[in-house]
């Protein structure tokens, strides 16, 4: 269903313009875009659309699902410059169907969430990669140097809460996707990473 702005567009029967939703965008400090694709994504793909796109204006990439890539970029300007360039194209192998705006903003707040899965550790190959100065470095690094202690206790706390306000959607959630699946639909978005 579309979102109108106003009843202005609805009574001319036109759809708001792209822009509008770009102006949202930059209303606020969004670094973080979830991209979806319709084909399965690689790491190696994505960085390398990235670099010959953006090169240099990302710190943070991860692929939670195989047509899912959460992409934090080095600035607002370089977030919007990344949608202009990628909402419904062709680049390599990701073919872009869809840009939105991430849950988590920043790149503290994205290794915050996906170093507060207890589990996080046991998964190198799918693990997320995160930038420093124009190269990769490690998980373990990224996390001692951008993550606070009390933004990864912060984190775990509302993780933990999920589970204890809600168990029925936790189990729920948790045997149909298994833990590391990013955001599922039930009637409407739900983050696992707060679960």
């Amino acid at each position: 269903q579309a979102v109108w702005p106003n009843d202005r567009w609805r009574r001319k029967g036109r759809a708001p313009c792209a822009c509008l939703e770009e102006r949202r965008m930059s209303d606020h400090d969004v670094t973080s875009l979830v991209l979806r694709s319709s084909r399965k994504l690689s790491y190696d793909g994505v960085l390398e659309v990235l670099d010959e796109l953006l090169p240099d204006a990302y710190d943070f990439v991860y692929l939670p699902w195989p047509k899912l890539a959460i992409i934090n970029f080095t600035s607002r300007e370089h977030a919007q410059l990344a949608r202009r360039l990628l909402q419904g194209s062709r680049h390599g192998e990701l073919d872009v169907r869809t840009v939105k705006e991430a849950i988590h903003q920043g790149l503290a707040k994205n290794l915050a969430v996906y170093c507060s899965k207890e589990d996080w550790r046991n998964k190198d190959e799918g693990a997320p990669r995160v930038f420093a100065e124009g190269r990769q470095i490690a998980l373990e690094e990224a996390l001692e140097i951008f993550v606070s202690d009390e933004l990864l206790e912060q984190v775990q706390r509302r993780r933990q809460e999920m589970r204890t306000e809600e168990p029925h959607l936790s189990e729920a959630v948790g045997s149909a996707q298994g833990s590391d699946q990013g955001i599922i639909y039930v009637n409407g978005p739900i983050d696992m990473s707060q679960i």
